[in-house]
């Protein structure tokens, strides 16, 4: 491209050669042109206006806190909405032959087995648990994070390393 050629964001047409992300940026300007063209407006405004406001799940604070660690709290919202690449969900795309659990050799690998059933994994979480002095009953997956939502509130030491603790355990599981 000449450099005095400028281009016009508003009014540029994407060729064959533009990026997917890029063209979906092109795609949101009939959105965005009335709420930036107009006066000025302070942030949050804009945000307000733009942000899909829904109903805030009972888990959110397991894992987006003060002191969270951002890698293990993005793959503990993962494995809360059931996104990981688990060998079940890998077989069911036809990435895995094989779906037997990595860590017990026994049952189908899933979410809700490694981190509720596989006897390995619930060995561990007995020994974190107890590095914090606690003691609980194995429970399901979603037992656990319906007790831990309701159970780990506020922001005092202990519940602060519980959280840290149980994102940590399924960020390295």
């Amino acid at each position: 491209m000449h450099p005095k050629v400028q281009l016009d964001f508003w009014n540029f047409e994407a060729g064959s050669n533009v990026s997917w992300s890029f063209c979906r940026i092109l795609k949101l300007r009939s959105i965005a042109f009335p709420i930036v063209s107009g006066a000025h407006q302070p942030i949050k405004e804009v945000w307000d206006k733009i942000r899909i406001q829904r109903m805030k799940v009972c888990w959110h604070k397991l894992i987006w806190y003060p002191l969270h660690i951002p890698k293990h709290s993005f793959i503990s919202w993962m494995a809360l909405l059931n996104r990981l690449p688990t060998r079940d969900r890998l077989q069911k795309l036809g990435l895995c032959t094989d779906s037997t659990c990595v860590n017990c050799c026994q049952d189908q690998e899933s979410r809700d087995h490694l981190f509720s059933h596989c006897p390995f994994v619930i060995g561990l979480w007995k020994a974190v648990l107890r590095l914090n002095d606690m003691t609980i009953p194995t429970l399901t997956w979603e037992t656990m994070v319906s007790w831990a939502s309701t159970t780990w509130r506020g922001k005092s030491l202990i519940t602060t390393l519980l959280k840290i603790s149980w994102n940590a355990f399924i960020y390295f599981i």
